[in-house]
């Protein structure tokens, strides 16, 4: 698929400016994961405080070495592993985990 030289572009600076923000809500994650846990059992905080330091980690590196030639990669599969991410946070897990327990 071709893209207009001017358009990819802004395309890109839209990318690079999403995962700014993306990565600054990851990070403030993060942060109110390790301050105010959002579950009671232990291992269920250390996943996503380590799913929120990996997120945060992605996007700086979408943010860094996004560029022309890797546009699309970058641009599906942020936009796949965001979704994929509110879904899994949106899972009750510690409800489901205690009922097997």
């Amino acid at each position: 698929m071709q893209i207009d030289e001017n358009l990819l572009k802004r395309r890109l600076a839209g990318l690079k400016l999403a995962s700014i923000f993306l990565g600054a809500i990851s990070m403030l994650a993060l942060i109110f994961g390790i301050i105010f846990p959002p579950y009671s059992i232990n291992y269920l905080n250390q996943i996503y405080t380590l799913a929120s330091l990996a997120l945060g980690a992605y996007f700086a590196f979408v943010f860094f070495s996004s560029n022309k030639k890797n546009y699309e990669y970058f641009a599906w599969s942020t936009v796949i592993i965001t979704i994929l991410f509110f879904f899994l946070s949106e899972l009750d897990l510690q409800r489901r985990i205690q009922n097997i327990l």
